[in-house]
């Protein structure tokens, strides 16, 4: 259950960033806005002990509404923080398909901080994702902390074969 509070609560909340700040309008009034509940202790908790949690994680998924701007502000945020620790985890994004990888990596090679150019490299602009720049903080914080980045979503084709047929299309 811990490990649930940590994926879900830590991308609500986890940053200091207050609601006044954040750039999506979206509930932003609503009074649950940057508290965080944990079940275990039926209580809120403050955004650093989601951090610590975090930090000493074996794993983090960090979900998101792919087109609200401050959901990757937190990814980033969180990711940061982890890094900060002394934790190397490799970062990667379902939106960055496994027949890109040749491309990632030999983007990553060439140009290792550079954020833009690999928004470009990935062909961002036409891949059917919120725009590059709500995305460029986490991207950001991984080449920042010098994390790998990996492609995580099989080629398009499979995965249309696979919305079509199911699993018996592997």
């Amino acid at each position: 259950m811990r490990a649930l509070l940590i994926l879900l609560g830590a991308l609500l909340a986890a940053c200091t960033v207050e609601p006044e700040t954040w750039l999506s309008a979206h509930h932003r009034d609503h009074p649950l806005v940057g508290r965080i509940w944990d079940p275990a202790a039926a209580a809120f908790v403050p955004a650093e002990a989601v951090l610590a949690r975090a930090a000493r994680a074996p794993m983090l998924l960090l979900g998101e509404a792919h087109d609200n701007p401050d959901h990757h502000r937190l990814q980033a945020r969180i990711l940061s923080h982890v890094a900060a620790s002394g934790r190397r985890p490799a970062v990667g994004f379902e939106m960055i398909g496994s027949d890109q990888a040749e491309r990632l990596a030999r983007q990553l090679a060439e140009a290792p901080g550079d954020t833009d150019a690999l928004g470009r490299a990935l062909d961002w602009d036409k891949s059917g994702w919120p725009a590059f720049m709500e995305y460029r903080p986490i991207f950001q914080a991984a080449l920042g902390a010098r994390l790998p980045i990996v492609a995580l979503s099989p080629p398009r084709d499979m995965a249309r074969r696979l919305a079509r047929e199911g699993m018996g299309a592997l």
